[in-house]
């Protein structure tokens, strides 16, 4: 089982907290001290058991405990567990149907052995935790070790049983001497002595054994015969003279209520008594005065109202009293209407300001805003197209800006180009020509004239280079600058024309897009002067105030509804007051006079309350005047139900006066009655029917007894007469008595003479008491030898009991405690003796037992917390197990090794750990654990959180 979601509402510190989310392996609350950790503890070692009324450790509460949780079941159902007070948890599934009990949810693991087990506080690591008294000491062995060691406790408390009750029997070794053998031992040895005494007396044994039998069988019984016949007539002779005058009193009453017309009243008495008149005539004078006084009354209080006003308002009783119970909420409902419609009037006034603000010419209102479709505009678009237009737009003024530039460049290099000298084509041509005509000059003075030509072609050739030199280096310059002005203009005009195309075409997507643009202005009816860039700003607003219009709307539609609803109420209720004349209505809306109404209402269930009054009076008294025709009729004095108070107060005294003669008719006869009873309670006994016998009448009936008595009663003439007999028939049992009584005297001493004189039996006598001790005494020794067998019996299978489940009884824990110690300690004991926890250890090196109380204290808290854990694996199902500060005397590597076996067993079950100790939170970051972290300051939560760093400043250091 997991907790998933835990909720103290009321719980010591806790007030409203949740923890939600809850990790199924391992969660660490984190806390400073005073914190509210041990109450956080309390609340999970009691949610399955609820919280008891006599607890120790149970914090405040501000009104009653209150506790809620989330589990998980362990085939993943989830199930609500509610605890309210002291009363029992409440489960309840969540999303499903399945039903379970909170027994069933904990395994059925009774609240003792969760709270040892499964909720550890230092307290729990102690050989003998707080508050557990030595009676439920046996209890946690048990579960500490397990159901096998719980089967060698029973064991050894029916081993100590059988001992002390073989003990009490015959001692230590079943001497016949000791104990309960003793009485029986004495009794066989005065049996013996008594055998031995008796042999010697036999001569007159059977002279004084004649006379008794003579005494016993003839002298007293003839005595005792004769003495019973006194007895007997002494008996009937005091009944005579206790009931004599009742007897004699009955039979004169007997007489009396033998006449004709006395039986004849007797046996047809009245149907009513005195007492029921009486009643009925006080009745009839109250019933008479309440209904003449509520009659003025309702006639005062109505005034001038029609007649058949109490029977209108009698037969409307029902609809009114439905009023009654719908008035304050009439009342209430109208205010709230009222309310309502102030406040619908106020949002639609500001609905019209804002409106305005968002457009001052939408002057047709809300209609406008009705002919907006939001709903054909997609705000995403809206975004899309505004976004593009303006990135459009920047590209297109961004380009447009570049355009104008490269034409003015383009400009400027024209003029630069038309300032510039062109190149001259001919010079190469002329250079050619030149050289040409130098060396025909050359030529021809050769002809000529050789050195002067030579020397005139060599100057024409060199004047000839110098010229081509010289005017070719200017005419490159020129050239070189001409070529150079030529590429850059070219190059603007590309760009020019490029520039062209790229502002035509985004000119174009401009085009396109406010053309889109413009269509989501128009269906958001938005002037035509709406910058696009403020479109989408519109939108949200628009949205915004159309849903904000479409509420108004609705709300008015359904405040419409509501108040035609309840004019409908009022116009009913108007309906029923006007049709019996308690309410006038006035002309306009039923709403506004409502208060009116209301008052009409009052007034008729005031009215509606005395009209029942009176009709409860007038039935009463109609009541009343049946009961009183019924008792005449029954007195034949009149047949019908009398109108007159007088009159009917007459005829009832009539019939007063004939009660009270049956009364005193009855009263006679009751006397008789009793009288006759009181006799037959004293004589129709069956000692009375025995005394009587002999006076019993041949023609019996069944209560023959009181003739036989009065056959008796005519015997004697008074009551002196009897007592005269009385006395004489005393003196003759005293007579007979004391003969009796010597008889019996001497009987006694014949029989204790005859007993002295048999000394056979004697001797019988005491083989028989004897053979009386022998067989008291078998069924007692047998009794003390099966108790010795069964004894070593259960001594011999509690050894093999012992030895076949030791060792998978601590096996875990030994392990466990083992890497605990870092296996300092291997193997974990059972005590010795078996009514104690005092477990033993060997140390790892050694075959050496330790007992508890030779380890350190830290060692012990380890040795219990081993213990604990292996039981914990041990139980299914697996149940949440909770650890409050339980490591603090640990050192930080016993407190590592601590940390191991909880992330071990967190695999298995859900693990609370409580601590107010960062080093334990280092620790588990040491051994590479990531828990589940809960901050918890004075009774309120923080988290929950994957890194202990957010838990940490709340730690002491």
């Amino acid at each position: 089982m997991k907790i998933r979601r835990l909720h103290l509402n009321d719980f010591g510190v806790f007030r409203n907290e949740t923890l939600e989310d809850i990790d199924s392996s391992l969660v660490v609350v984190a806390g400073p001290n005073r914190a509210g950790k041990s109450t956080f503890m309390t609340v999970l070692r009691y949610l399955g058991y609820g919280f008891p009324r006599k607890g120790r450790g149970l914090p405040f509460c501000v009104r009653q405990y209150e506790v809620e949780a989330d589990v998980e079941a362990n085939d993943g159902m989830l199930f609500n567990i509610r605890l309210q007070g002291h009363s029992k948890p409440v489960v309840s599934p969540v999303n499903h149907d399945r039903e379970m009990t909170a027994e069933q949810l904990f395994g059925e693991l009774d609240a003792f052995a969760y709270r040892q087990l499964f909720t550890i506080s230092l307290d729990e690591l102690r050989r003998l935790p707080e508050g557990v008294d030595k009676r439920e000491q046996d209890n946690l062995q048990v579960i500490l070790l397990g159901g096998g060691w719980s089967d060698a406790l029973h064991l050894e408390k029916i081993r100590q049983q059988l001992d002390k009750e073989a003990t009490d029997i015959g001692g230590k070794y079943g001497k016949i001497d000791v104990k309960q053998f003793k009485p029986y031992g004495q009794k066989l040895e005065e049996a013996l002595a008594a055998r031995d005494e008796a042999n010697s007396q036999l001569e007159t044994y059977y002279e004084k054994v004649a006379e008794l039998q003579k005494l016993s069988g003839e002298v007293i019984p003839g005595f005792e015969e004769e003495l019973e016949k006194l007895k007997g007539q002494l008996n009937r002779l005091a009944l005579l003279t206790e009931y004599l005058e009742q007897y004699d009193r009955m039979v004169v009453l007997k007489q009396e209520l033998e006449q004709p017309a006395t039986a004849e009243m007797l046996h047809n008495p009245p149907a009513v008594t005195i007492d029921r008149v009486k009643s009925v005539q006080k009745e009839y004078e109250t019933a008479v005065k309440d209904y003449q006084e509520l009659e003025r009354e309702f006639a005062g209080r109505t005034g001038g109202l029609k007649d058949d006003l109490k029977d209108g308002l009698l037969a409307a009783g029902d609809v009114l009293d439905a009023f009654a119970a719908k008035l304050s909420g009439w009342k209430v409902t109208l205010e709230n209407l009222r309310l309502q419609k102030a406040r619908h009037d106020s949002e639609g006034k500001e609905l019209t300001r804002d409106l305005q603000r968002l457009n001052a010419e939408w002057k047709e209102g809300f209609a406008a805003l009705a002919a907006v479709r939001v709903d054909k505009v997609s705000e995403s678009r809206l975004q899309q197209y505004v976004e593009d237009y303006q990135e459009t737009l920047q590209k297109y003024r961004q380009a447009d800006r570049e355009l104008a530039q490269t034409a003015g460049e383009l400009r400027h290099k024209e003029q630069e180009l038309a300032k510039q000298t062109r190149p001259d084509d001919g010079l190469q041509k002329r250079s050619l020509l030149l050289f040409a005509g130098s060396l025909l000059v050359l030529l021809a003075g050769v002809i000529v004239d050789l050195p002067a030509a030579i020397v005139a072609g060599i100057l024409a050739l060199m004047g000839t280079v110098v010229y081509f030199v010289t005017k070719n280096s200017r005419e490159t310059e020129v050239r070189n600058v001409y070529h150079s002005l030529t590429g850059e203009l070219q190059n603007l005009k590309t760009k020019h024309q490029t520039l062209q195309a790229a502002v035509s075409r985004l000119r174009e997507e401009m085009t396109e897009q406010e053309r889109m643009l413009d269509e989501i202005r128009q269906q958001l009816n938005l002037p035509v002067a709406t910058p696009y860039r403020q479109l989408l700003d519109f939108y949200y607003k628009i949205s915004e105030l159309k849903k904000r219009y479409d509420r108004w709307v609705d709300s008015g539609r359904q405040l419409e509804e509501q108040e035609t609803a309840y004019r409908q109420v009022l116009a009913e209720a108007a309906a029923l007051l006007q049709q019996l004349g308690l309410y006038h209505p006035e002309s306009g809306d039923i709403l506004v006079h409502a208060e009116k109404l209301f008052l009409a209402v009052e007034q008729a269930l005031d009215y509606l309350q005395l009209a029942r009054r009176l009709h409860e009076a007038e039935r009463r008294k109609q009541d009343v005047e049946r009961e009183i025709g019924k008792i005449l009729a029954r007195h034949r004095l009149d047949s019908g139900e009398p109108e007159d108070p007088a009159l009917a107060a007459d005829m009832l005294q009539r019939v007063m006066e004939r009660l009270e003669n049956y009364e005193q008719l009855k009263d006679r006869y009751d006397r008789y009655q009793n009288l006759y009873r009181a006799l037959m309670t004293a004589l129709d006994t069956t000692a009375g029917r025995r005394l009587f016998r002999a006076y019993k009448p041949e023609t019996a009936a069944e209560n023959w007894i009181i003739e036989a008595f009065g056959s008796l009663r005519e015997t004697f003439a008074s009551k002196k007469e009897v007592e005269k007999e009385y006395a004489a028939v005393e003196r003759e049992m005293a007579e007979l008595d004391r003969l009796l009584e010597e008889a019996r005297a001497k009987k006694t001493t014949l029989e204790n003479e005859v007993a002295e004189l048999r000394s056979e039996k004697r001797i019988k006598q005491a083989l028989q008491k004897m053979e009386e001790a022998r067989k008291e005494l078998e069924p007692l020794a047998e009794d003390y030898a099966v108790k010795r067998l069964a004894q070593l019996m259960v001594s011999q299978l509690q050894e093999r009991l012992l030895q076949s489940t030791e060792g998978s009884l601590l096996h875990a824990a030994s392990e466990t405690f083992s890497r605990i110690t870092g296996g300092e300690y291997r193997h974990v004991l059972p005590p010795e003796d078996l009514g104690s926890i005092d477990f033993s250890v060997q140390t790892g090196g050694s075959r050496q037992k330790l007992g508890v109380e030779a380890l350190s204290r830290a060692t012990k808290e380890q040795l219990f917390l081993a213990v604990r854990l292996s039981r914990i694996k041990e139980i299914d199902p697996p149940l949440p197990v909770v650890f409050d500060d339980s490591f603090v005397n640990f050192d930080p590597k016993h407190v590592a090794q601590v940390v191991e076996a909880v992330k071990k067993l967190s695999e298995t079950h859900q693990v609370f750990v409580l601590t107010c100790h960062p080093q334990l939170l280092e620790a588990m970051q040491a051994g590479g654990i990531s828990p589940q972290f809960w901050g918890l300051d004075r009774g309120r939560f923080h988290g929950p959180y994957a890194d202990a760093a957010h838990v940490l400043p709340l730690l002491s250091v």
